[in-house]
């Protein structure tokens, strides 16, 4: 049902196109010239992804509480109960010891700059944080802009190829 939604209001030379596009836009940021509206709908069958609720209110708690990565908050009286205090923990990030590349746009709602920074400061391993400063580049641009492979694919290819 997702997937004919999508297909059917978000095609090129639809009028609900460009409604579309704004409700994707209210989530991840606002793209300017970054987006391929030839193929919008095709990359809407698959990115984002489907979801659970539980996991949509999870995401707007991170939201609106930036600066924080914490588990699910169940509400205080849970929250003692599955972590022994009335607000879910910090994840420990900095027990990740695995190789991590930071990327993320000026213009990206879900993983903005402030956020990205304090995690490249609790990871104990960034081989890179890169910051997209050419382009006004929203979340969603890193699976359908128009010029993401010249701005971050090479770029996230040749930082891998280059890891022991």
């Amino acid at each position: 049902m997702e997937k004919f939604i999508t297909y059917t209001f978000c095609r090129e030379n639809t009028a609900t196109q460009p409604f579309c596009e704004l409700i994707v836009s209210m989530i991840g940021g606002f793209s300017v010239n970054e987006t391929d509206h030839t193929h919008f709908a095709d990359y809407l069958q698959y990115t984002p992804a489907g979801c659970s609720y539980k996991q949509l209110i999870h995401y707007a708690f991170g939201i609106q509480n930036p600066g924080h990565f914490r588990p699910y908050d169940y509400g205080m009286l849970k929250n003692v109960l599955l972590y022994g205090q009335f607000v879910p923990p910090e994840y420990p990030v900095e027990k990740i010891t695995a190789p991590v590349m930071l990327y993320n746009g000026l213009n990206d709602f879900l993983a903005n700059p402030n956020d990205v920074e304090l995690l490249n400061q609790k990871l104990p391993n960034v081989l890179e944080k890169y910051t997209v400063t050419v382009k006004r580049i929203s979340h969603f641009d890193f699976v359908f802009g128009l010029h993401i492979r010249d701005l971050v694919y090479n770029r996230v290819i040749e930082k891998m190829n280059a890891i022991p």
